[in-house]
């Protein structure tokens, strides 16, 4: 056997840590940028806290907030314009997936060519990075994208319908800080959504065309706990402990996929989202049963195997996680389609065009254009 495991520098995992930012990066990290999305953390007592530590331990720092939507080629090459002005020498993102793709793409530009949109695959120039960026450092605020620990960056234009990755492993953190207190105060539906990405994330990681040994290992091992802390979740928001696990299964997740690849969700995830705004969580959340529906009636055993891990039963088999995974969305509150989002059957294979390559690849069996057409048109 052989293969490779890429992984991010050093992972801080502690509950309260973020409020030591000051400490950590102290003599190794200089005149950071700190981009937020610029709603609830901006307004709660732990962002004053983590600026507070960098104030006592006489760091420089500069702020960029509103990064609020997925990235799009304007607001990075906005952030890399004026990290460029500041002289700014590390980039510090505390916030969900979009902050943080958008803080890793700004970091790795700030020393080559300009504009992100000619580094994303199949889109611009075809621009490959010649230096290292500056130092990027990741506090995730949400437990689902598992951003933090991956080495591309997803970058959405709604004016040119496309959502594509800017990928090379120099946009892997140096640092990641992982405190369960930064999701606190993350809204119900939210908290569900970017739940099930991870989830997702974890499952498609497992069954991937491109599934790996260590990455199995993880999302085998942090499966069952995810669900479970995500049910607690539903109707106990402030269950540290639930909090905690999803923080750590978002995590694996990340570096799942990062080795792994994903499946068809993620890549009808990419071919919507590029075209309509349906939040990302939402949109895995919504295929992932009947993805996996589809897939195990040509590949039943790896589905068997999740059966198996779910349940804790040897004897149990895909039926059963299929009808779980109907179940547990209709638990959480998740809608059986996209009707409600206006998008229209006859846009099914235009979707599909969309999604093609990319996490699509991944996907453990192969359907045509057409069949994937069928299958999408049932949700609009």
């Amino acid at each position: 056997m052989s293969f490779q495991c890429i992984l991010p520098g050093k992972i801080l995992f502690e509950i309260g840590s973020s409020k030591n930012l000051g400490k950590i990066i102290k003599n190794n990290y200089f005149k950071p940028l700190i981009l937020t999305g610029g709603g609830s953390i901006n307004k709660s007592g732990n962002y004053n806290d983590i600026t507070d530590s960098l104030k006592i331990n006489d760091i420089e720092f500069f702020e960029f907030s509103g990064v609020n939507k997925e990235p799009t080629p304007e607001i990075i090459d906005e952030i890399v314009d004026f990290a460029e002005t500041k002289n700014v020498k590390s980039i510090i993102s505390i916030g969900g997936g979009s902050v943080i793709d958008t803080g890793k793409a700004a970091a790795v530009l700030i020393n080559n060519k300009k504009g992100v949109e000619n580094y994303l695959e199949g889109v611009g120039k075809g621009f490959k990075l010649e230096k290292t960026g500056v130092p990027f450092i990741a506090l995730p605020t949400t437990a689902g994208s598992g951003a933090e620990a991956t080495y591309n960056s997803v970058v959405s234009s709604f004016k040119k319908k496309y959502k594509k990755s800017f990928r090379d492993e120099r946009l892997l953190a140096e640092i990641i800080i992982i405190d369960p207190l930064l999701t606190m105060t993350l809204p119900l539906q939210q908290t569900m959504f970017s739940g099930m990405d991870a989830i997702c994330q974890l499952i498609e990681s497992f069954v991937s065309r491109k599934r790996k040994p260590y990455p199995c290992a993880l999302a085998s091992y942090y499966i069952p706990k995810a669900v479970k802390a995500l049910f607690a979740l539903n109707t106990q928001i402030d269950n540290m402990d639930a909090r905690s696990i999803m923080c750590e299964a978002s995590l694996a997740s990340g570096i799942a996929l990062a080795n792994s690849g994903l499946g068809a969700v993620h890549g009808f995830a990419s071919g919507i989202g590029g075209a309509y705004n349906i939040p990302h969580g939402l949109i895995c959340a919504v295929l992932l049963p009947a993805v996996c529906e589809k897939n195990a009636e040509k590949n039943p055993e790896l589905y068997n195997e999740l059966s198996r891990l779910i349940s804790n039963n040897n004897e149990s088999d895909y039926f059963e996680f299929i009808d779980f995974l109907y179940n547990f969305n209709k638990k959480l509150g998740i809608p059986d389609d996209f009707k409600e989002f206006d998008i229209g059957k006859d846009k099914a294979l235009d979707i599909v065009k969309l999604s093609m390559g990319g996490s699509m690849s991944g996907n453990p069996v192969e359907f045509n254009p057409e069949e994937w057409a069928e299958f999408i048109e049932k949700f609009l």
